[in-house]
């Protein structure tokens, strides 16, 4: 009988399927775990001194090719996508300071455009006048489907564009 990891890079494993169940997470699980752990607080520090838009272009200029070594299909990308969107929230999980949506957000564009899979990256705002204070929140989207474990905008929220 298998019993639930408690370790946060595992938990969520594509392997660990079934409820009380976990396996070891692969090779390819721990290596997108170990990018997301580098790869949030380098975006954090980034976000905390320059704009959004002077982070993407300095990180990913467009110029740069990107890592994919050969071009994947649309099932395939999105699984792939879905993965590391996995290990990025893993990650953010055991990280020593707060993680949003937007870092998760940022580092996660940033890893799939490293590998050669198209994403957007997509804001939401609430519109309600009545609302005490404003609310925002950052998703990634693979295909025109948000990514697990960001979310996609919530009910009330008006995606920008």
């Amino acid at each position: 009988m298998h019993r639930a990891s408690s370790d946060p890079l595992t938990q969520g494993s594509q392997h660990g399927v079934g409820v009380g169940r976990s396996r070891s997470p692969s090779t390819r699980d721990l290596r997108d775990c170990a990018s997301a752990l580098f790869w949030l607080p380098v975006i954090r520090w980034r976000l905390g001194r320059q704009t959004l838009a002077a982070v993407r272009s300095r990180t990913w200029p467009e110029s740069s090719p990107c890592h994919a070594v050969r071009p994947l299909d649309q099932a395939a990308e999105t699984a792939q996508a879905e993965r590391m969107a996995r290990a990025v929230a893993r990650a953010a999980r055991v990280l020593p300071f707060e993680c949003n949506c937007l870092l998760r957000s940022v580092t996660l564009e940033y890893l799939l455009n490293r590998r050669g899979i198209a994403c957007e990256l997509r804001f939401g705002v609430r519109e309600d006048a009545n609302a005490p204070e404003f609310e925002a929140h950052a998703w990634v989207e693979c295909h025109g489907q948000p990514l697990a474990d960001l979310g996609a905008a919530a009910p009330g929220l008006r995606v920008l564009r």
